[in-house]
């Protein structure tokens, strides 16, 4: 299965986490959200780009789905955050983890904050209306404060490390 799922955060359902410069998260994760689509299929993939409610979640079968988020606006905090959805295969879900962290680390510069991942990440609403065999992760992408030079500015990296990451995991076989 060739097919790629990427939620853009709150696309579709107001405007997420907003900085008192009016900067909003929904900006930030459409456009990253955007960008890698496009790279995804220039490389041969079909991926889907859902809204944050997006009716086609339910059961929704994909090869990777992958919850684009940004983190809030706190002062000095930096860096991003990962969590995977639990399926029956521990392995699968630890590669997953793993490719997207270690490649967006490697592309973006940016510090992976494993003590912020939250119980509403690793319980993710959308994890419980996917198919249950769809491997599938949120990323906080960065902190809207202090990683805007990455979310805003040069996105390209982000997008970079969560392309490599993707490819990572599909192509883990393969090695």
């Amino acid at each position: 299965m060739n097919v790629i799922g990427l939620l853009a955060g709150h696309q579709g359902a107001g405007r997420g986490a907003t900085c008192s410069d009016g900067v909003e998260e929904v900006t930030i994760t459409t456009d990253i959200a955007a960008r890698l689509q496009k790279k995804l299929r220039e490389a041969g993939y079909q991926v889907d780009l859902l809204d944050e409610f997006d009716a086609r979640l339910d059961n929704y079968q994909a090869a990777v789905f992958v919850a684009l988020h940004a983190d809030s606006c706190i002062r000095g905090a930096s860096g991003f955050k990962i969590a995977s959805r639990k399926i029956a295969d521990s392995i699968t879900t630890r590669a997953l983890r793993d490719c997207l962290q270690g490649h967006y680390h490697e592309a973006t510069h940016l510090e992976p904050q494993p003590f912020g991942v939250t119980p509403a990440m690793t319980h993710y609403y959308a994890f419980d209306r996917l198919a249950p065999e769809t491997p599938a992760a949120i990323i906080e992408l960065g902190f809207i404060s202090t990683d805007r030079a990455i979310l805003l500015d040069q996105p390209e990296q982000a997008v970079q490390g969560l392309y490599a990451g993707i490819i990572c995991f599909l192509e883990r076989d393969k090695r």
